[in-house]
This record gives structure tokens, sequence and C-alpha cells, in this order.
């Protein structure tokens, strides 16, 4: 009982990250203000994040963007068709890389780099495309690469 609401959680907490985005934009367009879509103001930081995004493996990407979209633990791990201590042993990864505590906090950085980064040089950066935790059918090629065990 405990892992399915611990689940729920972290599969909200990445849907209100890009809410909490997507309503300050609605609101400045209330405003009048003509910004343009984007989670961060501050370019420098964003800029930082995407840099530090350039450091995670192809699986790590995989996981970051599953997070981004609000999966769960065991919905990540029957996508790529691994054990959910595989998927908690990427996630402890990224967090120490990036110096993170949560799995709020890596979801933000991945939405603020997935406005700021186009489709080829997140491409090249993570080795999966963009949009890969979507339509994983769809990349199969991709997706067979991600599930295959390297040692």
């Amino acid at each position: 009982m405990t892992v399915d609401l611990e689940e729920r959680v972290a599969s909200l907490e990445g849907k209100v990250i890009g809410l909490e985005a997507k309503l300050e934009f609605v609101v400045s367009l209330i405003r009048g203000d003509n910004k343009e879509f984007t989670t961060n103001n501050n370019n420098k930081k964003s800029d930082d994040d995407c840099t530090l995004m350039r450091e995670f493996t192809p699986k790590q990407h995989a996981v970051i963007q599953m997070i981004w979209q609000g999966f769960g633990t065991d919905a990540m791990a029957e996508t790529l068709e691994v054990s959910s201590a595989t998927i908690k042993v990427h996630i402890r990864g990224v967090m120490r890389r990036a110096g993170l505590k949560t799995r709020s906090q890596i979801a933000m950085i991945a939405e603020r780099c997935m406005q700021q980064m186009g489709d080829s040089e997140y491409l090249r950066t993570s080795g999966i495309p963009k949009d890969w935790c979507m339509r994983p059918d769809e990349y199969k090629d991709t997706t067979k690469m991600l599930r295959t065990k390297v040692r």
C-alpha cells in the first residue's frame, strides 16, 4: 500500500510541475505581458541545468523523461523491462550526479531543458528522442537499446 501511494505522489509531483509553468504562462497572457512559454525566467540557471543534462547516460535520460511525464517506479520498470530496484538505482544516480534530493527537482530540471533544447540537440545530448517515453513503440531501436543490459 505504501509503495502504491508513493508512486501516486511521484506521478502527481511530475504533473504539477508542468501545470504550474503553464498556469504562470496563462496568467502572464491575461496580464498582457506577451511572454513566451517558459518554465524558467532565469536563462543562466536553465543553461546550467541543460549542461548538466549532457552528463547523464541514455538510460538515465529515459528515467528523467518518465519522471518528467509523471511515471511511477513500477511503470518505469515495466517500460524498460527491469526491476523497480534498478529504476531506483538510476534515479539515485541522477540525484547524486545532479545534487538533487527529490523526483520533483528532477522533473523541474527536465521541464526547463525540454523547453530550451530543440529535438535534434536533445537527441545529440541524450542519445534518445525527446518524446521517447510517450511513444516507446514508435522508437523500437531506442527502446531495444535502453532495455539491453550493459556489463
